[in-house]
């Protein structure tokens, strides 16, 4: 597999819809030793980085967590936060049993454009916007998503290989790269910037993070289902951040169908991955375990809307000419 055969659309904001692989059955830790696929040990803190060998491209990193007592006491208090909230959601049967997860409700807050909407919204959650504003506001939640932020402008050192290697994949230091992220990083902010000039009613969940969107995950025990994210932007990572109380050994890895890897997964910890591009999904905890899931991300119609002087794809063509609209089209494909 290479990177550039990833399923990212024409348009460049984001994914081709439906994957090879998707939703069906949970995967035991069992069931992927047999299937072949190649368990990624982790504590949950060093970092780490999975690269296309040919390319060099990073297609994973393990950004672990601070070496801190008062950061994984953080993360159980917001565990127990995010319970409290999905006691008082009152979630129906339909909104716990949905195509991502069974019996783990989710909920998405921020600023938002893709299928549904003619331009940039905030998400509206109705009687449970109270709930989702106090968990955004919440000062252990700010310090999860300001060190997902700062995971992305990681940029140090000299290349250095790691013992585990893979077909068409290696891991290395996180130090190693002096990674793509801060080009993409700064293209991503500039562009947002612009966007909440020309709209100032468009709110962003955090000011700490420059992704626009948080989706909450209220388990109690999250295992997700294979899937990508079509609406995400292809050529930046979400960041995702385990949560609970599980042992990490035996569930709650991050399974990478097109890698054939499933990572360790500890509470706490955050993992960047092109949630638009790779399959994802979880394996199972235990009986009697917690996990729960916290993710920030971009969606990819907004940064389309930008492009498009903000206005509609549709709306664009009717405005410039037949050749500079296919001269734009032909700069989003590259």
């Amino acid at each position: 597999m290479e990177y550039v055969r990833l399923p990212a659309a024409s348009c460049g904001y984001q994914a081709v819809n439906g994957c090879k692989g998707c939703l069906g059955r949970r995967y035991t830790v069992e069931d992927l030793r047999r299937e072949g696929f190649v368990e990624v040990k982790w504590d949950g803190i060093s970092s780490q980085v999975v690269t296309e060998e040919r390319s060099d491209k990073i297609m994973v990193v393990m950004t672990g967590q601070p070496n801190d007592l008062s950061y994984r006491e953080c993360q159980l208090r917001i565990t127990h936060k995010i319970l409290k909230v999905g006691e008082a959601a009152e979630f129906t049967a339909e909104e716990l049993e949905h195509k991502q997860a069974s019996n783990s409700a989710a909920l998405n807050t921020g600023i938002f454009h893709g299928v549904g909407t003619s331009g940039p919204v905030n998400l509206s959650n109705g009687k449970r916007a109270q709930l989702l504003e106090d968990l955004v506001k919440d000062p252990d939640v700010c310090r999860v998503a300001s060190f997902a932020d700062s995971r992305l402008l990681v940029h140090l050192g000299a290349k250095q290989q790691l013992m585990l290697a893979l077909p068409f994949f290696f891991f290395q230091n996180v130090s190693s790269f002096k990674t793509w992220s801060l080009d993409v990083y700064e293209e991503v902010e500039a562009k947002l910037d612009r966007l909440y000039k020309n709209d100032p009613s468009l709110h962003l969940p955090f000011d700490c993070c420059v992704l626009p969107c948080a989706a909450f995950n209220f388990g109690p025990q999250v295992c997700c289902k294979g899937h990508r994210d079509p609406s995400n932007l292809p050529h930046l990572w979400c960041a995702i951040t385990a949560l609970g109380d599980f042992n990490s050994e035996k569930g709650g890895h991050l399974v990478i169908e097109e890698l054939g890897i499933f990572i360790q997964f500890p509470a706490g910890a955050t993992i960047l991955i092109p949630s638009t591009l790779l399959t994802h999904r979880n394996t199972p905890v235990g009986s009697g375990e917690v996990r729960l899931s916290f993710t920030v991300f971009c969606p990819g119609g907004l940064l389309c809307w930008v492009d498009n002087d903000f206005q509609t794809q549709d709306s664009l063509h009717k405005k410039v000419g037949k050749k500079e609209f296919q001269e734009r089209m032909k700069l989003k494909a590259t």
